[in-house]
């Protein structure tokens, strides 16, 4: 059946509103006016949707909110943290970057990552909207190869290859084949999930799930849009809780990208953000500023002062805090029991012995065990959340299911009251650290193995951290723990650009301008009065060296697909944190840089 239906586009960036005398109205989320024509889409016939298909499997990020920063002041927007942190369910950011603001968008995934949040980062063109053309999601694709290396050197994102490509009356196979094409070239430079906007502005559920089998690529999700206008065209009908399941049944993670009450439409946006949610689905509320009408949580707007140096919640915060609440640490995944914590990261389970942890790719496997004995096995999501057991004794945290992009990030654990850090525990098997698995000192579970935390010990407490009688530091990673949390560097040596933070034993450490890296009287690892390696009088500051024989040199034309690869440069070895090609280690290490300096050569 071929119908025409004329339909507007709200203009919500500049806050207008519209009497629309049309016998349908389907109006978007996006904040361009657009007139138009459609024909509907000719879909498949409706398919069976069974019960064990209508929870989706998480996208593996958290809940959290939007950003549209490009249109003010030509980027140079105060995003307004001290606000932001006030909320402790907002953990991820989805950030709608214009073509010409990367560097822009590099600053904004650097401050997000630095406060504390996962990045979602989004290619938006503003006039190409809604559009058909697989040219305008050929040109997104090309923009990701040129600039994905920049955006992603500020800290780790994920890839949503283009605001609301295609519209209501884009075909199944039209949709299939412009994403295969844009997919593979994205593939060039990154390996991760990659989150596809459905068509007709985030609504047409039913074009995106018969489609999915003809997309090539399952490391996938969809993103709808929800919003009072939201229309689906397939269907012939406002959006409504049928359409989010048959999305479900595509078998690929599924989010709420944008979801707001701004628009009008008889379209039930809350009831629908709540069936998304009793998904597990993450949702992505529009917008924390940048709308240029009436949907901004923060105030001022940035339409009306971009450079605020202090912000304060606007009348329409609640709207979306409202629905993130219960989000927080737990939901995005489904799979590990909800969220019953709201604002605090949610708990799993009771008991005496709680675990905080989270994965990367969001289905990692964690067993915890007491005095080796398995007690709990969780799949756990990529954002923190608290899991209790009970029992008494030694406590180890395991990832069991190792395998591509996987790992495990720990906290801490608490042991009858007693907070114990994962940093600071001396044994963990499945670290990566220098060249193979197992060490010590690190959050992180690259490999296979384990973290083990017993009551009262808190990684060398009594001098020294291997033994010494009289030396050494007492906290952290064995050289002490900055007021901001991180551990200290043991070696000046880490810290080659000079901007404060270095990399050793897998995570992040700040440079001590004092000196710690080995006293008069201790070291790290060392005898009674030695330095790091048993000196009589002080410290080792050279760091640590290796024979870097069979070491690969690094090369601008090689591909690094693998984290944790070593290679040498200029005297050095270095280990990507991710996926790498032509960043010359040199001058791409450091905290939020792909490059790890690990030590130098013999």
């Amino acid at each position: 059946m071929n119908t025409q239906t004329n339909y507007f586009k709200g203009l919500l960036r500049c806050g207008l509103a519209m009497t629309i005398s049309v016998s349908m109205l389907l109006t978007s989320c996006t904040k361009e006016e657009v007139e138009t024509s459609f024909t509907e889409n000719s879909v498949t016939a409706e398919k069976a949707v069974t019960p064990n298909l209508l929870t989706s499997r998480s996208a593996g990020i958290g809940s959290g909110v939007n950003l549209q920063p490009s249109y003010y002041n030509s980027g140079d927007v105060s995003i307004g943290w001290n606000l932001m942190k006030q909320y402790p369910d907002i953990e991820t950011l989805r950030i709608e970057i214009e073509p010409d603001r990367v560097s822009q968008g590099a600053r904004w995934i650097s401050e997000a990552h630095e406060n504390g949040y996962s990045v979602v980062a989004t290619y938006h063109e503003s006039d190409q909207l809604g559009e058909d053309n697989a040219s305008y999601l050929d040109a997104a694709a090309n923009w990701w190869v040129q600039n994905y290396s920049t955006l992603s050197a500020s800290g780790p994102i994920t890839v949503n290859l283009m605001n609301e490509w295609g519209s209501h009356d884009l075909s199944v196979s039209a949709f299939a084949s412009a994403y295969n094409s844009a997919i593979s070239k994205v593939r060039q430079v990154y390996n991760g999930i990659i989150i596809i906007d459905i068509p007709g502005y985030g609504q047409e559920t039913h074009t995106a799930a018969d489609a999915v089998s003809s997309i090539n690529d399952s490391n996938i999700a969809f993103s709808a849009h929800i919003y009072p206008s939201a229309y689906n065209v397939a269907a012939g009908h406002w959006l409504n809780n049928s359409d989010l399941d048959y999305l479900a049944t595509s078998g690929v993670p599924c989010i709420i990208g944008e979801f707001g009450s701004g628009n009008e439409g008889d379209a039930d946006w809350s009831g629908l953000v709540d069936h998304a949610k009793s998904k597990g689905w993450s949702i992505l509320g529009w917008a924390w500023n940048g709308d240029g009408g009436e949907m901004n949580m923060a105030s001022p707007r940035w339409v009306d002062n971009p450079s605020a140096t202090s912000f304060s919640a606007g009348s329409y915060m609640s709207t979306i805090i409202n629905k993130l609440s219960g989000t927080g640490g737990g939901n995005t995944g489904g799979n590990t029991g909800g969220n019953t914590g709201g604002n605090t990261g949610g708990d799993t389970g009771s008991g005496n012995i709680t675990v905080r942890a989270k994965g990367v790719v969001g289905d990692e496997q964690m067993e915890i065990r007491v005095n080796g004995n398995v007690v709990a096995t969780h799949t756990v999501s990529s954002s923190y959340q608290n899991y209790s057991v009970s029992g008494s004794g030694t406590v180890q945290v395991a990832l069991t299911n190792d395998q591509g992009d996987r790992d495990l990030q720990v906290d801490y654990v608490i042991i009858d009251g007693t907070t114990l850090q994962a940093e600071d525990q001396a044994t963990n098997t499945g670290v990566w650290q220098d060249g193979d698995c197992g060490g010590s000192y690190s959050e992180w579970l690259h490999c296979g193995g384990y973290i083990e935390f017993s009551n009262g010990s808190t990684g060398g407490n009594t001098g020294g951290d291997t033994g010494g009688s009289t030396g050494g530091d007492t906290t952290g990673n064995g050289c002490g723990t900055a007021d901001n949390g991180y551990s200290y560097c043991c070696d000046a040596s880490s810290d080659p650009d000079g901007d404060g933070w270095g990399w050793e034993n897998g995570e992040s450490c700040v440079v001590n301008t004092s000196g710690n890296s080995g006293g008069s009287t201790g070291g790290d690892t060392g005898g009674s009065t030695g330095g790091d390696t048993g000196g009589s009088t002080g410290g080792d500051t050279s760091g640590s060296s290796s024979d870097c024989s069979g070491i690969q040199t690094w090369s601008a034309s090689t591909v690094y697909s693998v984290e944790g690869t070593q290679v040498s440069y200029n005297g050095n070895i270095y280990e990507n944190k991710w996926y790498t090609s032509n960043q010359n280690p040199e001058s791409n290490s450091g905290q939020w840089q792909v490059w790890a300096l690990i030590g130098s050569c013999n």
